[in-house]
Formats: structure tokens, C-alpha cells, sequence
């Protein structure tokens, strides 16, 4: 008898270690939750979180916010020209622009699966569930002065754009805004289908869902290394790049030029800094690094000789600035676009040598006039808003402090 409660106390004891031991797990996981991700098939699971999980909220670097939920509606920032400016990046809730945050992000912002400690909290509560909050790495402002400058110059207002700056040391993309654009705030089904069908799409995330010859640029900047470039398709937080050399996005070229701008290595482009369930824990963080090696040192050093060469010059003279030291490349391409209509682009990258200012800017303008005759001004346009979001960048210090990955 004395060895059978001996057995009986000592399974006992193993059963409570094994008790505590699960607990712990649970604790530990429900306080740490991992981001999901979901398959492009998981359509049915993620329309049934949308209609019983309200989505996080969406803020920019500097904590302004971009996109929150009000009794079960999608509202984003103010003013409308901000709004505007974000929604090639953020989406709207209807699916308009498929590459947006919104769509893309859908399981993170909708926060699937949530931590243990935290879906019980909510179920004693009888708390309906929230889900992940997002902060990006760009700046709302910045991105709202993309449009305000396009707007500014007769070279450039009335015609397709885009703009993309990015943190050359890190890949952290401080804004991006295409034009022609939209306001998201509650499109009617009429407004969308005329989105949808309209000549200059306004729909079109021209920094990352469309190509462009390089052109001229093609012999300042080389082909990428095939070999020593990872999978470039496979950006975390945009939409899968498909450029084919020397077809490239405004984007892709923004990368080159990060890379010209130090060893010739090429930064992941990131645009999420920080995700958070709502009890505030942190989901995931951002941290650098880098899809491969564009080009060599020596090819580095020669493509920055080259824009410093351009800036002194006539070429590119407009972008010089002895505090933030610019380097720039313009140059413009012809080619026919989708309707067989012949256009011409002009382009515009560059960046700066400020050691606390480390970013660099593409500008993509499109010109319907082929030959730069008919209009002589159009090989200064892209420069010209370059010129503007540098100065913005300038007088901006303290967004760029509150933007510095911890």
C-alpha cells in the first residue's frame, strides 16, 4: 500500500509540473503574439474576421493618425489632400487599390489569431476584439507635400506622377504618393466604377505597380548583379516588384540609388515600423536590412561622381545645396504606353550626404509632348519636386529624429 500512494503522490507531482509548465507556455505565448500571414486563398477566413474584428488603427513615423475605425466605418486623416496623398499606399476598404495596406495587410490589421491572455480578457469582458495597430515608416506630411508640389509647378501640375523617399542607410520609405489620385473617404459604387474606367488611372500606384524605360539614366546606373541580388520579388511590406531591367518602378530605381549612395548594397524597402496588438504589446518590429549587393564599390564611387558631376553642372544645377550636399541624375526615356500612345518620362533621383539626413529621392514625371522641343521645360519638372521634398527634409529635423529606428 505504501508503494502504490508513494506512485500515486509522485504521478501527481509530475502532472502539476507538467500543469505549470503548459501554463507558462500559454502565458508566455498569449503575452508574445507572432504575426500571421495568410495565403492569397484565405479569402473566406479573412471576410469572416472583418465582420467580427474591428481593424487597428494605422499612424504614421511621428504618430499622427492615418486610418482608424468609428462605429464600424474606415475613416482616414484630414485634411483631404492628405488623404489623397495616402491612398496608394494605405488602400480604402473597398479593394480599390489592391496593393494598398488595407488589402495587403488585411491579417495583421484585422489581428488573426490573437494572444491567449488576450482573447480570454476580452471574453470575461465581452469585449468585442480589435486588431493589430500599425505604424508606418513615412511621414503623412511629407507625403502631402508630394502633391503640393506637383500642384505648384506648371511643368508638373495637371499630369501623372510620382514620388517615392527612402532612408538610404536603412530602407525605411519616408513617403511615397502617386498622381493622378482620389479621396478614399466613403466612395459610392458610381464614384468607384468611374475609378475604374478613367484614362489617366488614378487607381495606380505608379511608384510600385508600373514600370518605366530608364532611358537616358541607363548609363548612369548599371544592371543589378543577377547573381548577388536576393529575391527582390519578395518586399515585406509592398507589393511584389516585377521590374525587368532597363524596365524598372520609380521604386526599384529609388533602391539603385540607395545603394550608389553607399557600397552598393541595396536596402529591403520597409514602410512598417511597428506593429502592436491593443493591449500594446508589440507584434513585430522593424529592423534593417538588405536584399543583395546592386553593384560594387568602384561602380558605387563612379555613379556618384557622375551625379556630383550633374549637380555642378547646368544639368541637374537646381538641386544644388551646399548644407545637404545633393547628388542627382535627370534624364528622360520615350516610349509608348498602354493605349500605343507615344509619351515621354522624365526622371529625377538623387540624394544627399548629410551624415543625420541620410535619404534619397525619385521623381517620375509623365509628358505626353515626345519631342522636348515642343516643350523645353519638361526635362526640369521631375527635378523640380525633388528640389521641394529636399527642402522639406531640410527644415524638418525633428521628424527625422522621432523617425530613427530604436
Amino acid at each position: 500500500m505504501k508503494l502504490q500512494r508513494h506512485r500515486i503522490r509522485m504521478m501527481t507531482v509530475i502532472l502539476l509540473i507538467l500543469l505549470c509548465a503548459l501554463c507558462v507556455l500559454l502565458i508566455f505565448r498569449g503575452s508574445r503574439p507572432a504575426a500571421v500571414s495568410f495565403a492569397p486563398d484565405d479569402a473566406g477566413l479573412l471576410s469572416d474576421l472583418k465582420e467580427t474584428v474591428t481593424p487597428g488603427r494605422i499612424s504614421d513615423r511621428t504618430g499622427a493618425l492615418l486610418a482608424s475605425s468609428k462605429d464600424g466605418i474606415r475613416v482616414y486623416a484630414e485634411p483631404a489632400e492628405r488623404r489623397a496623398s495616402l491612398v496608394h499606399l494605405l488602400g480604402e476598404t473597398g479593394g480599390l487599390v489592391p496593393g494598398g495596406i488595407e488589402t495587403l495587410h488585411a491579417p495583421l490589421l484585422y489581428g488573426f489569431r490573437p494572444g491567449l491572455l488576450e482573447a480570454v480578457s476580452r471574453l470575461i469582458r465581452k469585449q468585442e476584439r480589435v486588431g493589430n495597430h500599425l505604424t508606418l515608416t513615412v511621414s503623412g506630411e511629407l507625403c502631402e507635400q508630394i502633391l503640393r508640389s506637383a500642384a505648384a509647378h506648371p511643368e508638373t501640375a495637371g499630369r501623372p506622377c510620382c514620388a517615392v523617399v527612402i532612408r538610404y542607410d536603412t530602407g525605411e520609405i519616408g513617403a511615397m504618393a502617386s498622381l493622378p489620385t482620389f479621396d478614399p473617404q466613403q466612395i459610392t459604387p458610381e464614384q468607384a466604377e468611374s475609378l475604374r474606367k478613367a484614362a489617366d488611372q488614378p487607381l495606380l500606384n505608379r511608384v510600385t505597380g508600373k514600370t518605366y524605360p530608364l532611358g537616358s539614366l541607363a548609363a548612369v546606373f548599371p544592371e543589378p548583379r543577377k547573381l548577388q541580388l536576393k529575391a527582390t520579388s519578395l518586399y515585406r511590406d509592398l507589393e511584389a516588384d516585377k521590374s525587368v531591367y532597363p524596365l524598372v518602378t520609380p521604386l526599384k530605381l529609388c533602391l539603385m540609388t540607395c545603394a550608389a549612395a553607399g557600397s552598393g548594397q541595396m536596402p529591403e524597402p520597409r514602410v512598417i515600423r511597428e506593429v502592436t496588438n491593443d493591449s500594446g504589446a508589440v507584434v513585430s518590429a522593424f529592423s534593417p536590412s538588405v536584399l543583395g549587393q546592386y553593384c560594387s564599390p568602384e561602380q558605387a564611387d563612379g555613379i556618384r561622381s557622375w551625379m556630383k558631376a550633374a549637380v555642378a553642372s547646368e544639368e541637374a544645377g537646381m538641386l544644388m545645396d551646399p548644407v545637404l550636399n545633393i547628388y542627382a541624375a535627370v534624364g528622360s526615356a520615350k516610349a509608348s504606353n498602354e493605349n500605343g500612345e507615344a509619351h515621354r518620362y522624365h526622371w529625377c533621383t538623387a540624394f544627399n550626404r548629410q551624415s543625420d539626413l541620410p535619404w534619397a529621392v525619385t521623381v517620375l514625371v509623365e509628358d505626353p509632348n515626345v519631342d522636348p522641343a515642343e516643350d523645353p521645360s519638361g526635362s526640369t519638372a521631375a527635378a523640380l519636386i525633388a528640389r521641394d521634398l529636399f527642402a522639406w527634409l531640410k527644415i524638418h529635423p525633428h521628424w527625422e529624429e522621432a523617425g530613427k529606428p530604436d
